[in-house]
């Protein structure tokens, strides 16, 4: 079963969460480097999987 463009889609909701203006003068920027599937299980209406996401985050004062 092909799960890179649900991965992609998470890491991207992720990145939007974790950039931008946090306060006047206070801005995040984060990146995820690496993308790992941990666990992938089954419910009777559908598929989970878990993912270890790593990567770094800034917050920078102007």
């Amino acid at each position: 079963m092909p799960l890179g463009a649900q991965l992609d889609s998470a890491r991207t909701e992720l990145l939007v969460k974790l950039n931008g203006t946090l306060a006047p003068g206070m801005v995040m920027g984060s990146s995820v480097r690496d993308v790992q599937i941990t666990e992938v299980s089954t419910t009777p209406t559908g598929i989970v999987v878990r993912a270890k996401l790593t990567g770094q985050s800034g917050v920078w004062i102007q």
